[in-house]
């Protein structure tokens, strides 16, 4: 699978248009990469009820958008980057997806333990298997 890398120049030429068509507008971004769309935007908003706008990093399967349509069908929802963009098979990356490090597995193990009230080594094995799984995948 092709990796399509986006820069943080192609992200600030994005931004720049959406910060024109909507000057002024109060913005709340979907977490993970709306949440960074949204703060480089300025005027962020911690509640979607909140917002006029709703942003996400990219359109791709189209889940999210109707996941938040749906919820706020009145709020306008805007993207950075649509999955059709770019070549078919190719793995879009963000500059702010990176590998995480063992100390985050290890941080996130230790939350999903407590969630799951389960023991940590349980938790981090279960992390550290889905990781395998999702690299696999990638590799394919």
């Amino acid at each position: 699978m092709k990796v399509t890398h986006i820069t943080w120049q192609q992200i600030t030429r994005r931004i720049t248009a959406m910060k024109c068509a909507n000057h002024g507008k109060r913005v709340y971004g979907v977490p993970r990469g709306g949440t960074i769309i949204a703060g480089l935007m300025g005027n962020v908003v911690d509640d979607p009820k909140n917002a006029d706008i709703i942003v996400d990093d990219i359109l791709d399967s189209g889940t999210t958008y109707k996941r938040w349509k749906a919820r706020f069908p009145k709020k306008k929802f805007i993207v950075a980057f649509n999955r059709n963009e770019f070549p078919q098979n190719a793995w879009i990356e963000f500059p702010w997806e990176v590998e995480e490090t063992q100390y985050e597995l290890d941080d996130q193990a230790k939350r999903l333990a407590i969630m799951l009230d389960a023991d940590y080594e349980t938790a981090l094995s279960k992390i550290n298997l889905l990781i395998k799984q999702i690299n696999n995948e990638n590799k394919s």
